[in-house]
């Protein structure tokens, strides 16, 4: 009876352990998740800058406005 006891601690010391193991592991996985995500987040706005600014350069060097590229859009869309 005796041995079984201990059997059942060890058993229990065990499974505490790897449930702090996989607690840890949780804990790096939301933080690399994260950390993924706002990386893609950052790589969006850097897209969109990047658009952006090709898109004023070349309005600049073709002296459009972009009120009128605005007004051709709606008109084409119509």
């Amino acid at each position: 009876m005796k041995g079984e006891n201990m059997n059942i601690l060890e058993e229990k010391k065990v499974i505490y352990h790897l449930m702090q193991a996989i607690m840890t592991e949780r804990r790096q996985l939301t933080e690399q998740y994260f950390d993924l995500k706002e990386r893609l987040n950052e790589l969006s706005q850097t897209n969109t800058n990047v658009h952006e600014n090709n898109e004023y350069s070349t309005m600049r060097q073709n002296h459009i406005k972009k009120e009128d590229i605005e007004n051709a859009k709606y008109l084409l869309a119509n």
